[in-house]
């Protein structure tokens, strides 16, 4: 019941996730930026163009790493009945609940330094 209750967090955590970065509008965005590098003179203007396949790779990125993050996360609901039936062992849902758990994180994390200027670089001078 408690593995449960935890799993439910983590789905509530996974859908709040593609409400933040609204998913289904954004494979609409992808779809229409994916159709623009394939225009006759795409590559006529090289820098253009590599900005271009910047920004489908970035939008592609999110919708990626939600669908492993959805894929991960469908599975690992169906789990506990596994356990319960003996097909899959106790450790074997931790490993994937841990694993599930780490994606969520580092894409939250992503999201939160998703700034404009959060790409650079920094220094960061240390004194005794």
């Amino acid at each position: 019941t408690c593995a449960l209750l935890i799993i439910k967090e983590l789905i509530r955590r996974q859908d709040s996730l593609g409400g933040i970065f609204d998913v289904d509008n954004r494979r609409i965005e992808l779809e229409e930026e994916e159709s623009r590098t394939q225009a006759p003179d795409f590559w006529d203007d090289p820098e253009k163009a590599e900005k271009q396949l910047k920004k489908v790779a970035g939008i592609k990125y999110w919708i990626t790493a939600y669908d492993e993050i959805a894929s991960a996360a469908d599975d690992l609901s169906l789990m506990p009945d596994f356990v319960r039936e003996g097909l899959t062992s106790a450790e074997e849902l931790d490993a994937h609940y841990r694993a599930t758990l780490e994606k969520i994180e580092a894409l939250e994390m992503r999201n939160m330094l998703g700034g404009e200027e959060d790409h650079l670089g920094a220094i960061m001078e240390i004194n005794s």
